[in-house]
């Protein structure tokens, strides 16, 4: 493993060095917007060649005018961690963050890398409890301020994203958006997945009168009782409304005040959302409706217009890249690769990686992570529970338990065809290459703390409450 990684490091070297195509040499990258939104998975997205009533006209234009990431993965399927993969390129089980503990201060965010070079830096977070300022986000940031899950975004965007910068300084900003989430039961909402927006809903066929609300004994939404066809509706009702409400405003005031040309515009989502695939809902397993997520980037006159990307990339990748267009050094070593490479030729040359999509660090326990790889010319999705009840305060690894499935991602995406039994070398390959995964990720851990230790977030017996409603 730790070979394949050297050499990693030594091709991206010599790809970088590689003088690419007459768009690739822009101007300097003076302003960024980061969107990040909560639960987007690929799976039902237009953008990605999916057929059906849904209407994304805002993002569909973005691919249009960008470049498209069609295999990107999120390294743990939820908002925490996934947010902490993108803000440093690290995976969230070397930076040891979860449910009790923050990034720690050690560890530098993409924000404060940035501000440190001269930038201006600010965050909008949709009311998630994962992203507030004590788990280490706000770090870095002149703002960090929490919206209402619903509320319009021109109203609070307007005077940071369009105002005029009188000092020149460049610009970083990054919005969360939270429509496509599940709502909190208790809340007033009639719908597990619910918009505002009437004609949003009905436009998916959801009308009067809705199905009795289903909740759990202990106060979660029983997603199992209701029709799945009638989820996925109301999911579809909430990502249109997600694409009106919020990214559309976003871009119509980039173009009207004439900034789209200056701007790398970047939509992605922390994780997807299963619903009745593989047996279950909400975003705990690794499989690819919670793993896959979209990737749009776009820099007009930079960037390529309409051209998608089949190199599998990951959320990791998000901090080198900008910090590569910047031109501004990382701090530590990144896990992640900047994807400036492929956005200059996006059918060029990349290195090759395994994916670890890892779902333990929520608890000491058994829990399903996933691995994609390319075996024998072909791209894999080995899915496993892995053992972790022996990692408490050590830097030991988890290890694949049981395998629970094998995917041939080339003629299966979705996964809905387990062939282990068909594959055994694989499997025994893929295997191996998981636990080396663990392995690496738990050697970069102790390289990185190096005896240090974090004081736990507390949270009150009402949050943890608040967090059950919302699935976790």
């Amino acid at each position: 493993m730790r070979s394949r990684i050297l050499l990693t490091i030594l091709i991206v070297a010599v790809v970088g060095a590689t003088a690419g195509p007459a768009w690739a040499a822009g101007p300097p990258l003076r302003r960024v917007i980061l969107i990040s939104c909560d639960t987007l998975r690929q799976a039902d997205l237009p953008a990605y060649g999916n057929r059906g009533p849904l209407a994304t006209a805002t993002l569909d234009s973005l691919v249009s005018e960008g470049v498209t990431f069609l295999r990107c993965t999120t390294p743990m399927g939820w908002t925490l961690p996934a947010h902490v993969a993108m803000f440093t390129g690290l995976s969230p089980g070397a930076v040891r963050t979860g449910v009790e503990h923050a990034v720690p201060g050690h560890i530098p965010l993409l924000a404060e890398r940035l501000t440190a070079e001269g930038w201006t830096c600010a965050g909008f977070p949709a009311n998630n409890h994962w992203l507030e300022p004590r788990f280490g986000f706000d770090r870095g940031m002149a703002q960090y301020r929490f919206q209402e899950i619903f509320a319009p975004s021109t109203a609070w965007t307007r005077d940071w994203t369009f105002a005029d910068t009188a000092a020149g300084t460049p610009l970083f900003l990054f919005f969360h958006f939270m429509d496509v989430h599940t709502v909190p039961v208790g809340f007033d909402y009639l719908l597990p997945y619910w918009t505002m927006r009437g004609i949003d809903r009905h436009y998916h066929g959801i009308r009067d009168p809705y199905p009795e609300v289903a909740v759990t004994d202990d106060g979660r939404w029983d997603l199992a009782a209701y029709d799945p066809g009638f989820l996925r509706r109301a999911y579809h009702a909430s990502i249109y409304s997600l694409d009106r409400a919020h990214l559309g405003p976003v871009l119509a005031e980039l173009r009207a005040r004439g900034l789209a040309e200056d701007t790398m515009l970047i939509v992605t989502a922390d994780h997807g959302e299963e619903i009745g695939e593989h047996g279950g809902y909400l975003h705990d397993s690794p499989y690819n409706e919670v793993r896959d997520v979209p990737l749009v980037i776009v820099w007009p006159g930079v960037l390529p217009r309409g051209q998608f990307v089949f190199t599998p990339v990951s959320l990791l990748d998000l901090a080198p890249t900008i910090l590569d267009y910047a031109g501004v050094e990382a701090d530590v070593p990144m896990q992640g690769l900047s994807l400036r490479p492929l956005m200059s030729e996006p059918r060029g040359f990349f290195p090759e990686r395994d994916f670890l999509i890892d779902g333990h660090r929520r608890g000491l326990a058994l829990e399903p992570s996933a691995l994609v790889a390319m075996q024998d010319d072909t791209w894999w999705s080995l899915v496993a529970m892995t053992d972790t009840t022996g990692c408490a305060g050590t830097f030991a690894p988890a290890r694949c338990d049981t395998v629970l499935g094998l995917y041939d991602l080339d003629r299966d995406p979705r996964e809905r065809r387990d062939v282990q039994d068909e594959h055994p070398g694989v499997v025994a390959a893929l295997r191996e290459r998981l636990d080396e995964a663990l392995a690496d990720e738990a050697r970069l851990a102790e390289v990185l703390h190096a005896g240090r230790r974090e004081a736990p977030v507390e949270m009150s017996d009402e949050e943890r409450r608040k967090l059950r409603a919302l699935g976790y």
